[in-house]
């Protein structure tokens, strides 16, 4: 959401010809859009570690039952 809203605050920025604000703006967008590419891939390894951990523990827990252990 953020970087949308950088992207419309850089639209006003033109249309005002206020373009040394612009530049602070497009710096802004820079980072808000690497720390949405990164949270997202983040998001999807935290998603793929925490489904193997939940299977490991649930397969665990059914040997465990299983052997008697």
């Amino acid at each position: 959401m953020t970087p949308l809203i950088w992207a419309l605050l850089a639209l006003v920025c033109i249309l005002k010809f206020n373009f040394a604000y612009l530049v602070v703006v497009m710096v802004a967008i820079a980072l808000s859009a690497a720390n949405l590419v990164a949270y997202r891939r983040c998001d999807k390894d935290q998603a793929k570690k925490l489904s193997g951990f939940v299977q490991t523990g649930i397969m665990s827990g059914v040997m465990g039952r299983v052997f008697g252990i």
